[in-house]
């Protein structure tokens, strides 16, 4: 096998999300945190030849979106492209013919494909983490942090159905090969199945092992076998140990688990290809191949019926993984993973199994469906690449120049013949990994030999030999993956030896400069200095760029002339201070949302009479003075409401179901109404706006009122490059809040911000790139901190437990994922946008719960903090539903452990809303977050009586209630005096 990490396939720095081939697997697609999918030639990334050879393109095409990018997934048929974003749009591209238009303001190489976007999904209210398209392609499935699943008609992109069922983040989603079942799975509630066609009731309900995981990732990608039979979950635990446990179609009941990562399994594929077992004599039996990856940075590769896995790849990644894709053709492996990169791996034939043939492929499909195989595109499991190139029309000359146009009409075979050509003895030429060794454990029955770095003729590439599994533990190191290969063995996947030496092993030839790696420059650099040329960059090499997501330095140079963004003016004198990045001027900027009939907009016939959509054509349009302007237009579903000019270019939009906002890269925001009224005059930010939100996502209205009583739906907030936050109230027409932003980013070089929204209840809420979360405390005019991933965990931990109550998600839980998201880098610490902190001994945080303090003293403080830190949490960001839950779980914990001072104090806070900050929060009133104060004091003492040693606490406050009881049933005058309150 040959493995390689491919440097010029990244994303600036920044994080990884998803991993994806087409059909004619001749392109890849990776989207990540960078708001950007890129396609790449996959070519060039496999065949050596095609990537030394300067006339094949490496990326083939840009594209962009408002927010970070958390999945990409090809069609079938490999012409349409879908992705999903924390903007909580589904968008649809697809490929047509003509010449591909360039990113307008981005410094991305030209578009060499025409990759139009055809569609937006607009439906869900927060973070799309999975997509999933039918085998016809005719429809999409979409999973999000929203709790909801919902069935898309790709071809008029309306809504088929909502699937509701899950009571937490939904985080994954998978179509059965043969269109009859579509797979979903939850965080905290286990799979779903159900019939396509029928999504009303599930057809099965799987929740063993599934649903306990107490290190859950961002994302859970589950995946069907290629002949519908199986169906391996995600995100699996059965304590101490994580796993993938295989469902079979015919009782969807877990046959067996894959065991031995040591953390979250959050991605599991199957090869499309099957292969014959290798210790089977029947020759009609076939078996399927299925690959794993993890946050334990580890990916496995299994023979179903085999115990131990074929392949085990370890020291590849810096950080967790977050997917993994196959070549059509099943030779190739893709993985890839929160630092950023990109690990392929490519088998010989035999490798995983001799490759069975079309007909007896035929033979098992027509044994298990009878020649029911409604909805399978491609009319069998087979890969097809005819069908591929047919629709391409034309391939033939761009794949002459490397062009990924489709491989020629040939069989697999054929494609894995180009992939390892036979008889040769050099593979890719690869630089050394920048830190550890990737080592990969590969099985291949018996036999064994120890794992080598070999040299080719001198000046020419190097290879890596993997060392079969089965060979013995003195012949490897330490640190890897291991498993057996094909003997008899415990089974599962443990911790054990590594495997061969380190990629960078001495060798009688060096790397060509094309592998030289161009760091990025340090954050802290001046402007100067990270516009030094690198001496070690090779001709016609990307420039180094750093992260998005990386802050500036102090001082950023101005531009001249008009509208060419914030800082302009013929002087060219140095602008304002700059803390963040201010956002890329796009071509098109564009933001939906959902209203009522009633805004003056008028109804298109046929199409949903909600969606109201703003487009923004940026740098097509120039004023008298021959400066850009940007064109704005309103429309509702395919009929135009209105349009308006604006100067400059827009960077960023946002609305909600009662006003849209325009904000310019000349510091500039504009307010208009749904019917195209400017409902304020321009608003002079001082500064081009970074981040920018409403209370109303999407147009839809809270679930809670916003606090203060406000009118959700009127709440604008505003975060802008100088670091400072402003929220306003446009149906009062104030300002509710402006903070700076600076406090965050003290002290804390590298630290970004990642997200910036309005909570429920309207509270400013921030999360940075270093896995924490803020809040903005309006009493105390002073930031708190909400979360923190790179804490020390604790069986209490709001990470990975969100709360579902009434359909409501709560915010807590929504910060502390997305904090958790970000802590996925924490293992990156040395390039720019990787910004993450360092993780500890035992990798990422949520591994960590192994490794809790022994000293039980220490452990129980750390827990009862956690709870602490979290109702006060609850309080500041006004969660009602997540506070009462908090709370009872606390009071449950310290009435067991028999802490009366504690219980006392709670007590005492809850019964007297004067004493002082507490869990009763701040002020007066027979209420906290609208829980009766008296009816919590009652819930309180009902636990805190379960414990024995509270009972005289209990029994004093229970006198005390009697007795205030009886002093308010007294009329006036009476001895007693007045009727007054009396707190012990």
């Amino acid at each position: 096998m040959i493995v390689d990490k491919v440097p010029w396939v990244n994303h600036d720095g920044c994080p990884i999300f998803a991993i994806d081939v087409d059909a004619t697997g001749s392109r890849v697609a990776t989207c990540g945190q960078d708001n950007k999918v890129r396609i790449w030639n996959a070519q060039a990334m496999l065949i050596e030849a095609k990537e030394l050879d300067t006339s094949v393109p490496r990326c083939l095409a840009t594209l962009a979106d408002t927010g970070a990018i958390n999945i990409a997934r090809f069609s079938r048929t490999g012409s349409l492209l879908a992705t999903g974003s924390d903007a909580q749009i589904v968008c649809i591209y697809e490929l047509r013919a003509g010449p591909a238009r360039a990113m307008f303001g981005v410094s991305d190489t030209a578009n060499l494909e025409n990759w139009t976007q055809v569609r937006q999904l607009c439906g869900h209210k927060n973070n799309i983490v999975d997509l999933a398209w039918s085998p016809d392609g005719r429809s999409l499935a979409s999973a999000s942090l929203d709790n909801l699943v919902i069935i898309w008609d790709v071809a008029s992109g309306h809504r088929v159905h909502t699937i509701d069922a899950h009571q937490g983040f939904v985080k994954g989603v998978a179509w059965d090969p043969f269109n009859m079942y579509l797979a979903t799975q939850g965080e905290n509630d286990g799979v779903y199945v159900w019939r396509v066609g029928d999504w009303e009731r599930p057809v099965a309900h799987f929740e063993e092992g599934v649903t306990t995981n107490p290190t859950a990732g961002f994302h859970s990608r589950l995946g069907w076998s290629p002949d519908g039979q199986l169906l391996a979950a995600t995100n699996g635990y059965h304590q101490p140990k994580h796993l993938s446990p295989i469902v079979a179609r015919s009782d969807w009941k877990s046959s067996y688990s894959l065991v031995g990562h040591a953390n979250s399994v959050v991605v599991a594929k199957f090869s499309p290809v099957f292969v014959h077992p290798r210790n089977s004599s029947d020759p009609d039996e076939l078996t399927t191949i299925v690959a794993l990856g993890s946050t334990d940075k580890r990916f496995t590769v299994w023979l179903h019926g085999e115990p131990q896995p074929v392949t085990c790849g370890s020291k590849f990644f810096k950080a967790g993984i977050t997917d993994i894709a196959w070549s059509p053709d099943g030779n190739a492996l893709f993985a890839c993973s929160y630092d950023g990169t990109v690990a392929t791996v490519q088998f010989k034939e035999g490798e995983l199994g001799r490759r069975a043939s079309p007909a007896k492929v035929e033979a098992l499909i027509s044994r298990l469906y009878a020649g029911n195989t409604h909805g399978n595109a491609g009319g069998n499991l087979t890969p097809s690449l005819a069908i591929a190139q047919l629709r391409a029309g034309g391939a033939g000359a761009a794949h002459a120049r490397g062009i990924p146009g489709g491989p020629p009409p040939a069989a697999s075979a054929a494609l894995a013949a180009r992939l390892q050509p036979a008889g040769t003895t050099t593979t890719l030429l690869r630089a050394p990994p920048p830190a550890g060794d990737a080592t990969v454990a590969g099985g291949g029955g018996s036999g064994s030999a120890a794992g080598s770095v070999t040299g080719a003729a001198p000046g020419g590439p190097r290879r890596l030999t993997p060392t079969p599994i089965g060979a013995t533990a003195a012949a490897m190191g330490t640190g890897a993956l291991g498993g057996g290969g094909g003997g008899s063995g415990s089974g599962g996947v443990a911790p054990g030896p590594g495997v061969g030496p380190p990629l960078n092993a001495p060798t009688g030839a060096s790397p060509p400069a094309k592998r030289a790696r161009i760091m990025p420059t340090p954050t802290g650099a001046t402007a100067a200095a990270a516009a030094a040329p690198h001496a070690a960059a090779p001709a016609g090499a990307p420039a180094p760029a750093a992260a998005a997501a990386a802050t500036l330095p102090a001082a950023m140079p101005s531009g001249g002339g008009c509208g060419g963004g914030y800082g302009g003016g013929s002087g060219g004198g140095a602008g304002p201070s700059l803390l963040l990045r201010p956002p890329a001027v796009a071509a098109l900027v564009t933001h939906s949302v959902e209203a009522a009939p009633s805004h003056g907009l008028p109804p298109p016939g046929g199409e949903p009479p909600s969606v109201v959509t703003l487009r923004v054509e940026n740098g097509r349009k120039h004023d008298a003075r021959g400066c850009p302007v940007a064109a704005v237009r309103c429309s509702r579903g395919s009929v135009d409401a209105w349009s308006d000019l604006l100067p400059g270019s827009v960077v960023a939009l946002t609305g909600s179901g009662h006003y849209l906002a325009a904000a310019t890269n000349e510091g500039e925001l504009q307010v208009y109404s749904l019917a195209g009224r400017r409902l304020l005059p321009p608003i002079q930010l001082g500064s081009p706006v970074a981040f920018m939100a409403s209370d109303m996502p999407g147009g839809r209205a809270l679930t809670q009122p916003s606090k203060g009583g406000r009118d959700p739906g009127w709440l604008l907030l505003c975060v802008t490059c100088d670091g400072m936050l402003r929220l306003w109230d446009l149906c009062a027409g104030k300002r509710v809040l402006e903070a700076s932003c600076a406090p965050l980013l003290a002290g804390r070089p590298g630290t970004a911000f990642s997200t910036v929204r309005l909570s429920l209840s309207g509270v400013p809420v921030v999360v940075t790139s270093c896995g924490r979360a803020y809040s903005y405390h309006s009493d105390l005019a002073m930031w708190v901190r909400l979360a923190d991933a790179g804490a020390p965990p604790t069986p209490h931990a709001t990470a990975g437990l969100p709360f579902a109550a009434a359909g409501q998600q709560g915010d807590l839980a929504r910060l502390a994922a997305e904090a958790a998201r970000q802590q996925g880098q924490q293992g990156v610490t040395g390039s720019a946008g990787s910004r993450g902190r360092a993780a500890g001994p035992g990798g990422t945080a949520a591994a960590g719960l192994a490794q809790l303090a022994t000293n039980a003293g220490e452990a129980l403080q750390r827990e009862r903090s956690q709870l602490e830190a979290n109702i006060a949490c609850c309080l500041a960001l006004g969660s009602p539903a997540e506070y009462k839950r908090w709370l009872m779980t606390y009071v449950r914990k310290i009435s067991a452990d028999g802490d009366t001072a504690r219980l006392r104090e709670v007590l005492d806070e809850l019964r007297d809303p004067f004493v002082h900050v507490g869990v009763g929060g701040s002020g007066g009133g027979d209420t906290v977050l609208g829980h009766s104060r008296a009816l919590l004091v009652r819930e309180v003492m009902r636990e805190a009586a379960r414990n024995k040693a509270n009972v005289a606490l209990v029994q004093e406050m229970a006198d005390l209630d009697s007795e205030n009881e009886l002093r308010a049933q007294q009329p006036r005058g009476d001895p007693l005096g007045p009727a007054t309150l009396s707190y012990g």
